[in-house]
Formats: structure tokens, C-alpha cells, sequence
């Protein structure tokens, strides 16, 4: 008999997991606000008395919240109270920053998994990267752009945020941040939730940094481009990345004699699929591949970008107790999503 897994929330993110547990022989039972007919595989309740029942009786103890991210606080303490054991929390952890601290507290006073799903976290590209880095001997970054169109910064970029944070070692570090950013209602999710845009910057130690830009007028695909002295790598969205380098007869001249890369070499990231790995994780290991702690600081920075753009001032990343203290009521009304 094949073992279930529970799902709570099956839209775009929820149905992409259900079909993914399918593949890896697991059968489904799925909790959302709106009536989906049962499947050959899966079971689906739009009453959580009549989930938690099946839940239980069917000694199903993983769970995937993939609901909006205004109602992961209450699902957590949801299945917490309920006997479940390993927990998935899709990203962001929480639509309010003060929920998402309760959400951190819970992870660490409960004996129990719960991972988080950042896609370039958990596919290790910045491993892959550093391969790259020292076999061309790039030296350091000294620039990450990352463009965009409608991608939101607060769900896509994350993604982005987290690897480049994770890249150049500033996760425990202090660093500035500095926005100009934009909200419209075009979330297809919900109208209630917003879309972000615009200009991010981080600058880090040693003037390193990160130009995030999307723009709600485009489509256009997410672009990475990655500056060096010598080198400039461009990380495409389909995996291709592409390894540039200027002339090496260069390399000793003053640094204002600046040259076109030439294209030296390209090679592809193949591994896309994010969650099949988190899933495995989620069913085959002890811990979490991603924990609710170590993810806290992409979210963090997206939360101060937002007061950043608010107050028209840079703020550093460590500087979001002093700002949440004295800042309580703009903090509970920022919105990620």
C-alpha cells in the first residue's frame, strides 16, 4: 500500500506537488478552500475536521502548506497541533514579518522537521558556480545584476536574493540595503496580494554588490549576469551559462583600458526541478535541507527593502530589531505577496 502525503493549499504551487508526489508513487490527500473532485490518487476536503479525520486515520504525518502565504502561520499551528511530524512551508514563510518570527519560534521549540523551498538553495547552484569560478580563476564577484520583468521581487527574487546571499558568505554578516521598489494588484494569486517591481540594491564588504531590477511592464524572463575583473558570466533561465573573458594581453594595463568579453566557453545547469529534491528531502531525511533559521535573512531583507523604499533612507540588514521595535505598526502592515 502506498503511503500518503498530505497537501494544504492546491493551487498553482500545490497541484505542481501533488503531480510531483504522484510521480514518486505517493498518494495525496489535499486540504483547500475551494471543492476539487477526488482523483485516482488522491483524495482532496474542503473541510479540515473531515482532512485531519482522513489525515489520521491514514497515519499521514507529512504535510506540504502551500495555501497564500497570509495563512501559513495559522496552517502551521494547524498540523502542529495535529500530530504531524515533517513540515514543508512553502516560501515566503509568512505575509507579516511578526507572524513569520512566531513561525521561527515554533521551528525551534517543537521537535520537529520544517524546511522552506528556496530553488537555488536547495539545487546548490552557488556550489556549481564556485566550480565554475576556480576552474577560469574569476577571482571575486564584484557585481550581480539580476533583471527581470513581472517576476516580483518579494516571490521570484527571493529566490535570487537567497543564492546571491549564499554565494558571497553574508548570511550572519551586516550589509546595506537600499530600495526603490513599487506594488500593483496584478498578483495572480489574488488581487489582495501585491506585485513588487523596481530597483534593489545590496552592497556588501570589499564594495560588492547586487542590482535586482524587475519591472512589471515586462514578460521578459529573469537574466543573471555576474561581473568580475577579467570574466563576466551570464546565468540564463533556461540553465545555460555562459563564460565570457576580455583579452588577457590586457591583464596587466591600467584598469580603464577596458575591452569587450569574448565568449571563452558555455556549459548548462541541468537539474531545474527543485521539488523533487525538497520532496525526497522531506520524505527521506531527518533534517530539512533548508531551515526555517537559515532562510530568515533573505526574507528579512526583502521586509527592510520595503521600509527602505517607505523612508527614502539605506538600512542595514541588522538593523531590523531597532526598525520592528520602533516601527511596530508599519512593520504589521507591510505586505510581501
Amino acid at each position: 500500500m502506498r503511503k500518503y502525503i498530505a497537501v494544504i493549499g492546491l493551487g498553482s504551487i500545490g497541484k505542481r506537488y501533488v503531480k510531483k508526489l504522484n510521480f514518486l508513487n505517493y498518494k495525496v490527500l489535499g486540504l483547500d478552500k475551494k471543492k476539487f473532485e477526488n482523483e485516482k490518487n488522491n483524495f482532496y476536503f474542503n473541510n479540515k475536521n473531515f482532512f485531519l479525520k482522513e489525515c489520521k486515520k491514514l497515519k499521514c504525518k507529512f504535510v506540504i502548506i502551500s495555501t497564500l502565504s497570509d495563512s501559513h502561520y495559522y496552517y502551521l499551528k494547524l498540523v502542529l497541533n495535529n500530530g504531524f511530524k515533517k513540515i514543508l512551508l512553502e516560501k515566503p514563510i509568512s505575509n507579516n514579518y511578526f507572524n513569520a518570527l512566531k513561525i521561527l519560534k515554533l521551528s525551534k521549540n517543537n521537535n520537529i522537521f520544517l524546511g522552506t523551498h528556496y530553488k537555488w538553495n536547495i539545487l546548490k547552484l552557488s556550489s556549481y558556480l564556485r566550480r565554475i569560478e576556480n576552474k577560469y580563476k574569476t577571482g571575486k564577484v564584484l557585481f550581480f545584476n539580476i533583471l527581470g520583468g513581472a517576476n516580483c521581487i518579494s516571490t521570484g527574487g527571493m529566490h535570487w536574493i537567497d543564492f546571491v546571499l549564499d554565494h558571497l558568505n553574508m548570511k550572519k554578516k551586516n550589509f546595506e540595503i537600499n530600495a526603490n521598489i513599487n506594488a500593483k494588484k496584478i498578483n495572480p494569486r489574488s488581487k489582495k496580494f501585491n506585485y513588487i517591481d523596481g530597483l534593489l540594491n545590496l552592497s556588501f564588504k570589499k564594495n560588492t554588490f547586487l542590482n535586482l531590477i524587475f519591472s512589471n511592464k515586462s514578460r521578459l524572463v529573469t537574466n543573471v549576469q555576474i561581473v568580475y575583473k577579467h570574466h563576466f558570466i551570464n546565468l540564463k533561465a533556461n540553465g545555460k551559462i555562459e563564460i565570457s573573458r576580455t583579452s588577457k594581453n590586457l591583464d596587466n594595463k591600467p584598469i580603464t583600458r577596458y575591452d569587450m568579453p569574448k565568449l571563452i566557453n558555455s556549459t548548462k545547469f541541468k537539474n531545474l526541478d527543485s521539488e523533487t529534491a525538497v520532496l525526497k528531502n522531506l520524505i527521506f531525511n531527518k533534517n530539512p535541507l533548508l531551515t526555517i533559521d537559515n532562510s530568515l535573512i533573505s526574507y528579512n531583507t526583502i521586509i527592510l527593502s520595503l521600509i527602505s523604499a517607505s523612508l527614502n533612507k539605506k538600512i542595514k540588514i541588522k538593523e531590523i530589531k531597532k526598525y520592528s521595535n520602533t516601527m511596530p505598526k508599519l512593520f504589521s502592515n507591510l505586505k510581501l505577496t
